[in-house]
């Protein structure tokens, strides 16, 4: 689901035209409009102005209507050299300029983080920011279209002189009032966002008369790169679900063999862990994907609950390693349990799906597993019961991400008389 959040009604009143099935809904003094544009669910709000009102309606998206992407659209001040009215500016990173704790030691932007010698700045989401780069160049020149830091505070900048000490001070491309907050409250929550600016003025002493002039028609730009930027997600949608669908086959394919070779019985455990992010072709811990994660999980699961094995989900070194396990499973092996819940980007995409999907979910620190399968480098190893032996399967990639598969067998014991039951090797 995609929130999309404007200030003003001009920054949203396209996307409204383009909605299809819209449906309104109100929250205390908050209008949410849900509906479809270009076949993709949507959340789309005016938050009014300012990093108040944009933080609270950014939160009311995520907790309301569970939106997984918050884009912030409309308009701005041009701040770096060479800018015009009608470019655009796809946030790398926002700063939030007008957070000053400079009286008591820390550098002005700096609200997080070890070094207050530094300004926080909150990251924009990799992937969505390069979807609206094209999208962008499929609507304009590409030398309309310019990716950087944007600057969020409390006030309409019309100063040459505040104007350079953005530039200087954060190397910020556009200034607004709504965007870094709704980045902040992403980063808090985990959820994947990106800001896009079309220059309304010059953030100079003739910005008021600039934005009266090209207010609509730059918060229009910004919407109709949003609109295509969808369309793009669409006919993507449509490539990634054959990807997905082999994906759950090749899942399926090499549980079954395993299950198979390690001769796993009802009530073995097998430990799995997983790194979306190899399996879309990517480092480790860079590109988690829920959807991805699902479809390995609904290649897995349903071979190892029909013969009675339990799945345990190992998490991400963020969380220890950590497992979801049913709770049946855990009482049946007196596992302690712990207190976390896993997310996509603290434990993995994986675990999270693990954690939605058992019946009654809980987190272990540790299990003496069967069997073990590791997608994408993810060292399921210490999960694992003595001794354990790889297993070479047919399927030796989910994906992109290299598939390492692990049994225990019994241990040795005796000497060069010792006779081994074969059925045990």
């Amino acid at each position: 689901m995609w929130g999309i959040i404007g200030a003003m009604d001009s920054e949203i009143s396209l996307l409204r035209t383009q909605m299809q099935q819209e449906q309104e809904i109100r929250r205390g003094n908050k209008v949410f409009y849900r509906g479809y544009i270009e076949e993709q669910p949507v959340i789309v709000t005016k938050s009014g102005m300012g990093k108040v009102n944009a933080a609270m309606c950014a939160q009311m998206l995520i907790d309301l209507f569970g939106v997984d992407h918050l884009v912030n659209t409309g308009i701005a001040g041009g701040i770096a050299a060479g800018l015009h009215v009608g470019d655009v500016v796809i946030g790398s990173a926002a700063v939030q300029h007008d957070f000053d704790l400079t009286p008591v030691g820390y550098v002005r932007g700096h609200i997080v983080g070890p070094d207050r010698g530094k300004p926080t700045l909150f990251a924009a989401d990799a992937e969505l920011a390069e979807h609206l780069r094209r999208a962008a160049e499929q609507e304009l020149s590409a030398d309309k279209v310019h990716v950087g830091c944007i600057a969020t505070g409390d006030q309409f900048v019309n100063q040459r002189e505040v104007k350079r000490q953005l530039r200087e001070r954060y190397g910020a491309y556009a200034a607004e009032m709504e965007g870094g907050a709704i980045a902040q409250v992403a980063e808090e929550n985990g959820i994947a966002a990106v800001i896009l600016r079309c220059i309304s003025d010059l953030a100079d002493e003739g910005s008021q008369e600039s934005v009266e002039n090209f207010e609509q028609l730059a918060a229009d730009t910004s919407a109709r790169i949003l609109v295509r930027m969808l369309a793009n997600c669409r006919a993507e949608d449509g490539e990634a679900e054959t990807v997905f669908v082999a994906i759950t086959q090749q899942a399926r394919q090499a549980a079954e063999e395993l299950v198979d070779t390690a001769r796993l019985e009802e009530g073995d455990i097998l430990v799995v862990g997983c790194s979306t992010s190899e399996a879309a072709g990517h480092k480790i811990g860079s590109y988690s994907n829920k959807k991805l994660a699902e479809a390995i999980f609904d290649g897995l699961y349903p071979v190892l609950q029909s013969r009675g094995i339990y799945l345990a989900a190992q998490c991400c070194e963020h969380l220890n390693r950590s497992l979801v396990l049913e709770k049946e499973a855990a009482k049946r092996y007196g596992y302690d349990r712990v207190n976390v819940i896993p997310q996509p980007k603290a434990g993995g995409s994986f675990a999270t799906t693990a954690y939605e999907r058992f019946t009654s979910p809980v987190m272990v620190e540790k299990v003496r597993a069967r069997a073990g399968m590791d997608i994408g480098g993810t060292m399921v190893g210490m999960h694992l019961a003595e001794v354990a032996v790889p297993v070479r399967l047919r399927v030796n990639k989910i994906g992109e991400a290299n598939l390492i598969c692990a049994r225990v067998r019994a241990k040795f014991v005796g000497g060069s008389r010792a006779i081994y039951d074969e059925t045990l090797l």
